[in-house]
């Protein structure tokens, strides 16, 4: 239930191995439907990776979307999901209703997507449109307040492409796990001023919390040690030195159409 996750999740900063992202995260979101009995889900950004697995939609028998901006991305995913939806979430409300045309969906979640948003504004309020009233957005994202993270928003693209190469040597660049351009607008740390936006857009803020610590080091022992001892003292210290972001609203009824 929501409650065991504020309750979970009700500290600012959190150490990463709590977080509920990457291969955490289909055990996180399968719970969180099943839990609150959710019927209708929307995967944002999911095209390529479905979170949940085709399993879980059968024995759950939920209404299970895919909604991704490339059609590339959605050719990647099983075929044997609900609905495969290709739309741009920051286009303007007309043209992504017309294109979605559900308007009621339990929960709409995204894993790692929100970082490459060019526009967040518009995209929070698109998907406030297809949620029922009190439904639920989740997000899972990185939040760029460690070294890495923030020379991957500065550096030019096809540089960062080269490092990341070097520090993840095992990601496919090119299938599943392809790289693509972040601009981590509205990823940083949970804030009262991060979460007023989110309220101006007509959201209920439940869950808030940033993951310290990072794998980026893995190939440097004396640093990824030294990385690893600082995390303790960064939480107790409130240094937000953030790699990760859970972030869980409710749909209220003041959700702001976008301009068009």
């Amino acid at each position: 239930m929501i409650s065991q996750l504020q309750d979970r999740f009700r500290n600012r900063l959190q150490p990463i191995d709590q977080f509920p992202g990457w291969e955490r995260a289909r055990d996180f979101v399968e719970g969180l439907v099943r839990d609150n009995r959710h019927r209708s889900v929307v995967d944002i950004g999911g095209g390529a990776n479905p979170v949940i697995s085709a399993d879980f939609v059968r024995t759950h028998d939920i209404r299970y979307s895919l909604l991704d901006v490339s059609e590339d991305e959605l050719d990647k995913a099983p075929s044997h999901y609900t609905s495969k939806i290709c739309v741009d979430l920051t286009a303007a409300s007309g043209d992504f209703l017309s294109s979605v045309k559900v308007r009621d969906f339990d929960v709409a979640f995204s894993h790692m997507f929100l970082e490459h948003i060019a526009d967040p504004v518009r995209v929070h309020q698109n998907i406030g449109a297809i949620l029922r009233p009190g439904g639920l957005a989740v997000h899972l994202y990185p939040s760029p307040n460690n070294i890495p993270l923030a020379m991957n928003r500065i550096l030019p693209e096809n540089l960062s492409t080269a490092v990341l190469k070097i520090a993840q040597p095992w990601r496919d660049l090119h299938g599943h796990r392809g790289k693509f351009r972040a601009y981590y607008k509205l990823c940083g740390n949970p804030s009262r001023k991060l979460n007023q936006i989110f309220e101006n857009l007509g959201y209920e803020v439940l869950v808030h919390s940033g993951f310290i610590g990072h794998g980026y080091y893995a190939r440097i022992p004396v640093v990824r040690d030294l990385e690893r001892l600082a995390r303790p003292l960064l939480i107790r210290a409130g240094i937000g030195m953030t790699s990760a972001s859970l972030l869980i609203m409710r749909k209220s009824d003041r959700v702001s159409s976008p301009t068009t």
